[in-house]
């Protein structure tokens, strides 16, 4: 049984909810997301992918841009929490993306495919860890997390940028191919 709890984290400042360490739960929501991000921006044509639809939002683009990044990044700590208990992982940069990466040059579908191939990879380790499920990493600034807590904000993540996603196809008039 999934408990969810609503609940404010005191340092994002937003509304979260927690699932419980429901292993299964959250492996699929990491698949499931993912599909519906694909089955979203399969619908774009490239140049609206490119577009931007207010000066301060990023295009479909760039968002794929940063989740191709930040799953990358993810990967990379998964394995190592998987591989040993209180393995020290990395602050995470990928939110930089758009400030330090020109995605506008790169291909929505192949930023798209990178992401996709990088999240099957990483929803088939966590679906063969038995037991890596109660490992920590050792943050550089939050100490130890729990990998549960790092697959959670995985989840967050995607949630927030497919509803940025819909709301660029919604500027857009939602266009399709």
């Amino acid at each position: 049984m999934i408990r969810v709890v609503q609940r404010y984290d005191d340092a994002t400042g937003y509304r979260t909810r927690q699932y419980g360490s429901n292993r299964r739960w959250l492996t699929k929501a990491l698949r499931e997301v993912a599909r519906s991000i694909g089955r979203s921006v399969e619908e774009m044509r490239e140049r609206d992918m490119h577009r931007r639809t207010d000066a301060d939002e990023w295009s479909v683009v760039e968002l794929l841009g940063f989740l191709r990044d930040s799953e990358a990044e993810d990967l990379k700590s998964v394995r190592a929490v998987l591989r040993r208990d209180g393995a020290r992982i990395e602050e995470r940069k990928a939110y930089l993306g758009p400030i330090e990466h020109d995605y506008l040059e790169e291909r929505g579908d192949d930023l798209l495919w990178d992401f996709l191939s990088l999240r099957e990879e990483t929803v088939w380790l966590l679906r063969e860890s038995d037991y890596g499920w109660e490992h920590v990493a050792e943050h550089p600034f939050r100490g130890l997390v729990p990998l549960g807590r790092l697959v959670h904000e995985m989840n967050e993540r995607d949630l927030d940028v497919m509803w940025r996603i819909e709301k660029v196809r919604d500027a857009l008039g939602r266009p399709g191919r």
